[in-house]
């Protein structure tokens, strides 16, 4: 095989060190989101070939399972994309908790039935996003991705459900417009929010979550959650349907950028890709009337 440029998804379910402390446990553990793992692709799989016939090997997904880690390669950025964030969708649902990447370079494999040889530098970004960047339950994007992205996008509206922008300027994975029914997933988040009550560090990751779906939850426009969003307030009842304690939707509403709900309130276009979070949140609440950006960004530094 030939060198070529690949986009590379490194994702790393959590906890699983834990779990091989009782050897049995981490085994069914792993049997059970090895089996669910399979599942999803292959009804992904195949609603991808319905959708795309006889052009699906030109934007395959390529994969490799070991351990707790999956790797997912291929040279279609947007439909790499669109797998994570239905694996991550897919995940989140069944209770299992991941983090990591997605970077882009030079890419060579020699792969067997008998041998994986790999050598991808997108690979590599990807590592060193989940092992020192990500911090939370969440797959965020390198700036050579983000690029290729501008580059290659054909317009704001292509990526408006898949992304959003958090506080620390990275761009992760939206997976929460995939999920049809909130429920399991608040229920999932709250128990590990509980869990490690007493665990500041962990716990501060969940309640994150926590947080992001609360936001999703507010701003989305999906029909079947709409008791939660577009409210000026939320009802006690209804907040503590949410993961986690709620904000005020002037402090969760400036936490998260999500693309679907600045690109059809504010004039946006594919620039807001290279923009820190700052910068995209003085455009859209300063150039349209909103005197708190100046307190929204002081807060952020």
């Amino acid at each position: 095989m030939e060198i070529e440029n690949k986009f590379c998804a490194f994702i790393d379910i959590l906890g699983f060190k834990n779990k091989t402390k009782n050897f049995e446990n981490a085994v069914k553990y792993y049997k059970d989101y090895i089996r669910c793992y399979d599942l999803f692709t292959s009804i992904d799989k195949k609603i991808f070939e319905d959708i795309n016939g006889e052009n699906k090997k030109q934007e395959e997904i390529e994969e490799i399972i070991f351990s707790d880690s999956i790797i997912l390669y291929s040279t279609d950025w947007l439909r790499l994309i669109q797998r994570v964030a239905n694996v991550m969708a897919a995940l989140l649902e069944l209770g299992f908790w991941f983090r990591g990447g997605i970077g882009y370079g030079k890419y060579y494999g020699d792969i067997s039935n008998s041998r994986i040889s790999m050598v991808s530098e997108g690979l590599v970004e990807a590592v060193e996003l989940e092992e020192k960047k990500a911090i939370y339950p969440r797959i965020i994007l390198s700036s050579k991705v983000l690029t290729k992205m501008y580059d290659e996008a054909r317009d704001l509206y292509q990526l408006a459900q898949l992304l959003i922008q958090c506080e620390d300027d990275f761009w992760c994975i939206n997976p929460f417009f995939l999920i049809p029914d909130f429920t399991v997933t608040i229920n999932n988040i709250n128990k590990e929010i509980t869990r490690y009550s007493e665990n500041q560090r962990i716990c501060d990751k969940y309640i994150w979550l926590g947080e992001l779906m609360n936001y999703f939850c507010i701003w989305s426009s999906m029909e079947n959650q709409k008791e939660y969003y577009q409210k000026v307030e939320i009802s006690k009842t209804e907040a503590k349907n949410l993961p986690c304690k709620i904000l005020d939707n002037k402090k969760i509403a400036h936490k998260f950028i999500y693309i679907k709900h600045v690109y059809f309130r504010y004039p946006m276009d594919l620039s807001i890709l290279k923009r820190s979070f700052n910068e995209n949140v003085e455009i859209c609440f300063n150039e349209n009337g909103h005197s708190d950006s100046e307190n929204i960004i002081e807060n952020n530094k």
